[in-house]
């Protein structure tokens, strides 16, 4: 095939690469991955007859009732632009798409009662998913609701209409206000009642209706505000979206289940990076590790569920880490008791026993901090031990809560990827003072005359090693993995060398393996390595150590 040719996602037609082609592709996707249409109901490039003036017109996508593709089977017609014409298709449902950009318009949906009212099109908020009827939107009990199966899709496409449209133009006010409406929907989805209050049916289009709508949103919220985990997250905050956007948004997650265990963690963890501001994503050096990477340092350090070990991230971002090392237990809960004819609710109280004793997290950012605890939530209810502080910040200030629960040398296992680049180094005299890495360094021991600034990343390992618990006679102690610069490892400056002797006489390495460069891009491309460690009673003077170069991810 030709490289300016591929294959349609839906029918398997051989269809050319530009740009309206890929705007047709992302939406088959929509469909199909996140609506839930099958395949054999859609068909591409379609002439359909146009109303009763019998002129026939080619269509971009139609989604049939059936897999017979007749026109009087055409259920949904999409046209991949923006809109130009009226409608004169003979479908219940006719959508404009003109792609996903932060500044684009729709994409916009309509629907009319063929039966009732054939010539009145009215806008919609979202396509009814396969197997719903304009009757059923919304009228769900809790057992309705599908698991999620392609979040980024959801999301993308409800954050660029947020963005390109609504009132609100701050990236992050933006992800604030979504989260406050996703905190909602958990808090309809863990609630004892069957019906959900958590929807948006098609029969509150009207300004009445929307208050409805908002009513009941407004009803979760205050329950939010009461809930011991999650209430002080949002204290002295209202919805800052109006009836007309609180509607869109409910419309848009009302059908999918967050909390069902079927909704695909990775899935989950990538949509919620939609949310993300551009400025989280480089200028503050916090570059989002790669699931495949989390998935592949959780597999080496694995934590173990039977030995209740002490899981800390000290700069968890959006939770990448601890999520994947939830999914980790869950693998061995359900291997434990697979025997003892345990429910999924005695399973899943299990790994929330678990998360609310021995698992933590922290960030300085507060969005961070807000998406991480929803985000645990949803993966596995580790809710209510994820904290908003700067880990750098003397011991002695940090969180009481937290301090109370996590002690210096006890915890088993820290997972993280600390903030690092060329231009943040801490300047904090207050914070500096309180490292041996605040110091200048001869042959790896610090000396008394402070640094002007250090490496946020270094400081990290340091405040981390201090978590660690110690190694008994018996018993190696707490053992870590840590996205590192790789100049920190190799390089030859005089900082990285004496990082390096003073990194070699407190902790023992297991292994160091290169990551690509392309593992943090397009955010940055600098060279970085997993590095794994652990205490020991006595650091040999010659000790093997693992070393691979990962070439792909």
């Amino acid at each position: 095939m030709a490289e300016n040719r591929f294959y349609d996602y839906a029918t398997g037609k051989e269809v050319k690469n530009n740009p309206e082609e890929a705007y047709r592709q992302l939406f088959e996707h929509i469909l199909i991955d996140d609506l839930g249409y099958p395949k054999e109901n859609i068909d591409i490039e379609v002439v359909l007859q146009r109303g009763s003036n019998r002129n026939a017109e080619e269509v971009d996508i139609v989604v049939y009732n059936s897999n017979i593709h007749k026109q009087e089977n055409a259920y949904i017609i999409i046209e991949i632009e923006t809109p130009k014409k009226k409608y004169d298709l003979q479908a219940p449902y006719c959508v404009w798409f003109g792609g996903f950009e932060k500044n684009s318009e729709g994409p916009f949906y309509h629907y009319r009662d063929l039966k009732k009212d054939p010539t009145n099109f009215i806008l919609i908020p979202t396509l009814p998913r396969y197997g719903e009827t304009q009757e059923t939107i919304g009228q769900y009990r809790k057992q309705d609701l599908k698991p999620a199966k392609a979040l980024k899709l959801l999301f993308s496409r409800m954050y660029y209409h947020l963005y390109g449209n609504g009132p609100i133009k701050r990236e992050e006010n933006i992800a604030v206000e979504v989260i406050k409406l996703l905190f909602c929907k958990i808090m309809d989805e863990i609630s004892p009642d069957e019906l959900c209050e958590f929807r948006a049916t098609p029969t509150e289009v009207t300004s009445a209706g929307k208050k409805a709508i908002r009513k009941r949103i407004d009803s979760l919220y205050h329950k939010l505000l009461q809930d011991p985990d999650f209430g002080k997250m949002f204290k002295g905050e209202s919805i800052e979206y109006d009836n007309d956007w609180v509607a869109y948004i409910v419309s848009e997650l009302q059908g999918i289940a967050l909390m069902h265990e079927e909704t695909n963690t990775d899935a989950l963890g990538d949509a919620y990076e939609i949310l993300l501001p551009s400025t989280l994503k480089g200028d503050s050096g916090q570059f989002f590790t790669p699931r495949e990477i989390v998935r592949f340092a959780m597999d080496v350090i694995s934590p173990s569920y039977k030995d209740n070990e002490i899981i800390l991230d000290t700069a968890c971002g959006s939770g990448g880490f601890l999520s994947i090392a939830i999914e980790k237990l869950r693998q061995q809960i359900n291997e434990l008791y697979k025997n003892r004819g345990f429910s999924n609710d005695r399973l899943n109280g299990l790994l929330k026993d678990y998360a609310d004793k021995y698992i933590y997290g922290c960030d300085i950012d507060p969005l961070l901090y807000r998406i991480s605890k929803s985000y645990m939530a949803i993966v596995g209810d580790g809710k209510s031990n994820i904290y908003n502080f700067d880990s750098l910040e003397p011991y002695a200030k940090l969180d009481s809560n937290f301090r109370g629960r996590i002690k210096p040398r006890s915890v088993d296992i820290i997972t993280t990827n600390p903030p690092f680049g060329t231009h943040i180094k801490d300047t904090r005299r207050s914070v500096l003072e309180q490292y041996e890495l605040g110091h200048k360094l001869v042959n790896g021991i610090p000396q008394e005359e402070l640094l002007d600034g250090q490496d946020p990343d270094k400081l990290f390992v340091e405040r981390d090693i201090f978590y660690l618990k110690e190694a008994t006679q018996s018993k190696d102690g707490g053992r870590m993995v840590i996205v590192l610069p790789k100049q920190n490892l190799s390089g030859a400056q005089e900082e990285s060398v004496e990082f390096r002797k003073w990194l070699l006489n407190k902790v023992q390495i297991v292994a160091v393996v290169d990551l690509p460069r392309e593992a943090f891009q397009p955010h940055t491309g600098t060279k970085t390595s997993l590095v794994f460690l652990k205490k020991v009673k006595q650091i040999p003077e010659e000790y093997p150590i693992f070393m691979a170069v990962s070439e792909a991810v």
